[in-house]
């Protein structure tokens, strides 16, 4: 048994690295919304959360969307030529579009982004620098790893949150907290850890920029279904807000929130499992006895370490909130324990998700994704007409068991006959 650990952690030492680093990146992301509730009311802290969900839903449909099917293509291509030139140049191609898409939206869609978030007709420039800069953090982080620089890509995300942290506590140290600084924040870190990176890109791996009509079209048929996938995990993940905000005071939607953040941030460091292993099975996810060692021997100690840290984080958290913030945000308490079961059941199904991805099974995971969030959705407006913010909390958690059952079925009927 010994042994087995010691050849597990051997063959696992580039994943320790780079998870380390990732966990640190998003622990520095994660603290920059909980630093923000420290200083707003609970009102306010509700008017940033669905600011930020405004902001998301479109970084996600438009910049997230061809995230995935870029780090596919791109490694494909890399492991054939050497270089990206080919995919990074199609990914340009549709950054450029989705600029343009977003500028005609916030011009048609301006006083109805300000009405559901409540923002003053001032911030929203704000709001658009914030869009802005997750999608600069999309774009080199999809960059790093369809390279191959996985542990630059966790560099490149620490950097990020830092910076971002940094610039808010000093400012808030310094000025009066306000909501503009908290959107600026989006925009400062990625900014300014973009700029920097440009130094550790190798020209050649990207440029001349080769226009490929294939490349296009394949990132495009997959990108069309990653939009409808991406959109409908949007949702799952924020769609709660949607119904929230019609339902509910912004006092407890600032609360949940709250609490949600410490599930955002579960589920992001849980979708480290996905990006890590999402290069390695694009090139292997034919191959009977690589997959096998993935699913079989790396996954379930990976879940061991994932659902002990949970099942520690269930019990710990109360304390350390009741601490720091006292009772202002207690009823965020039990929203986060619902949701820590969920997120149980999302470390079981990530592990399909990055061979599904790899296998570009991705009209399964879309279809998947949507009826998840039909689920979700419907659940939302039951659940918190009887409940509350707690009802949206026990939706979420049964839209991700739904998830789990049907990525295990998907596995056992198709690929692992077929393996």
């Amino acid at each position: 048994m010994i042994e087995y650990i010691k050849k597990a952690i051997a063959d696992g030492k580039t994943f320790i690295v780079f998870a380390v680093l990732r966990v640190i990146g998003q622990v520095l992301f994660f603290l920059t919304p909980l630093l923000i509730a420290f200083y707003f009311s609970q009102e306010n802290f509700g008017v940033y959360s669905l600011s930020i969900t405004t902001v998301y839903l479109f970084t996600t449909l438009l910049i997230g969307s061809s995230q995935k099917p870029f780090i596919v293509y791109a490694n494909q291509e890399r492991n054939e030529s050497g270089s990206i030139r080919k995919s990074f140049t199609a990914r340009l191609l549709f950054f450029v579009a989705a600029s343009f898409l977003f500028a005609l939206l916030v011009f048609f869609f301006k006083d109805n982004i300000m009405r559901f978030t409540y923002l003053p007709s001032s911030a929203f420039v704000y709001l658009a620098l914030a869009y802005i800069g997750i999608s600069i953090r999309y774009v080199f982080e999809a960059l790093f790893l369809g390279l191959g620089k996985k542990i630059a890509y966790a560099i490149f995300s620490g950097v990020t949150g830092f910076i971002s942290l940094l610039f808010l506590g000093i400012f808030f140290i310094v000025h009066i907290p306000t909501l503009e600084a908290a959107l600026a924040a989006f925009f400062v870190g990625p900014f300014i850890a973009g700029i920097c990176s440009l130094f550790f890109i190798r020209s050649k791996d990207i440029f001349p920029l080769a226009y490929d009509a294939e490349m296009c079209k394949k990132m495009f048929r997959y990108t069309r279904w990653a939009f409808l996938g991406g959109g409908a995990m949007y949702l799952v993940n924020w769609g709660d807000n949607f119904v929230l905000r019609y339902i509910v005071p912004l006092e407890e939607i600032g609360e949940y929130n709250f609490g949600y953040q410490f599930f955002k941030g579960t589920v992001i460091l849980l979708g480290t499992i996905n990006l890590y292993f999402l290069p390695f099975l694009s090139l292997h996810a034919r191959d009977t006895e690589k997959i096998r060692a993935y699913m079989y021997r790396k996954r379930p100690l990976i879940f061991f370490l994932g659902a002990a840290s949970i099942a520690a984080f269930f019990f710990v958290f109360p304390f350390v909130i009741q601490m720091v913030y006292g009772e202002k945000y207690a009823d965020a308490i039990p929203v986060v324990r619902v949701l820590s079961v969920g997120s149980l059941f999302l470390l079981w199904s990530v592990f399909y998700a990055a061979l599904f991805d790899a296998l570009e099974y991705y009209r399964f995971t879309q279809v998947a994704h949507v009826a998840m969030v039909a689920i979700n959705l419907i659940l939302d407006v039951v659940f918190v007409t009887w409940w509350g913010i707690i009802g949206a909390a026990i939706a979420t958690t049964i839209a991700y068991f739904f998830s789990a059952l049907l990525y295990e079925w998907y596995f056992q009927a198709h690929y692992r006959r077929r393996a």
